[in-house]
């Protein structure tokens, strides 16, 4: 078992048991790390598990040590994803989850909804969306203190950037249930 988490200002913090998927869980921890910072931690916790369970997938290291992107693999998560439940939440839906998630639906929902934004997108655009979240006042409060809040200034954000998100939520359904 291997665990992380992060709040801003403080550590990062990892529990480590399997040192082969240290790695990936580091990438993982580390991009909520450059979200928090990116949006002075106004993202959704959707956004949040989403992009780093994009990144977690597309960040890879071999035997020697290489690093590389693989933008494929989060494709091929998201697909695996789809056969095994054919379901997917808008993002209204998205805002309801319970941050403690026991059917880690902000990774699984999250994660499609990052992955189709960035690959029908960019990236850019993406970060164009994570950024526009910084120019909200920082709220001192650990993330279950501010779901409400977070969840509203990210629809926010994705409105700004994306347009409507009834319609972003309907070409995201479109776009995994063709």
């Amino acid at each position: 078992m291997l665990s992380g988490w992060n709040e801003i200002g403080e550590s990062l913090k990892i529990n480590s048991g399997v040192m082969s998927q240290i790695f990936k869980y580091l990438a993982h921890e580390l991009t909520h790390k450059m979200v928090g910072d990116i949006t002075n931690d106004n993202a959704s916790i959707y956004i949040q598990e989403g992009f780093a369970t994009y990144l977690q997938a597309a960040i890879n290291r071999d035997g020697n040590g290489m690093v590389s992107f693989d933008p494929q693999k989060p494709i091929e998560n998201a697909q695996k994803a789809m056969e095994i439940s054919n379901t997917l939440k808008t993002i209204e839906e998205l805002g309801q989850i319970d941050y403690t998630d026991p059917e880690g639906s902000m990774y699984r929902d999250g994660a499609l909804l990052s992955t189709y934004l960035i690959e029908t997108k960019g990236i850019n655009i993406f970060f164009d969306m994570l950024k526009s979240l910084s120019a909200f006042e920082y709220i001192d409060k650990r993330i279950e203190h501010k779901l409400e809040m977070v969840n509203s200034r990210t629809v926010e954000a994705i409105e700004k950037v994306y347009g409507p998100d009834e319609q972003v939520s309907a070409d995201l359904k479109n776009y995994y249930l063709k």
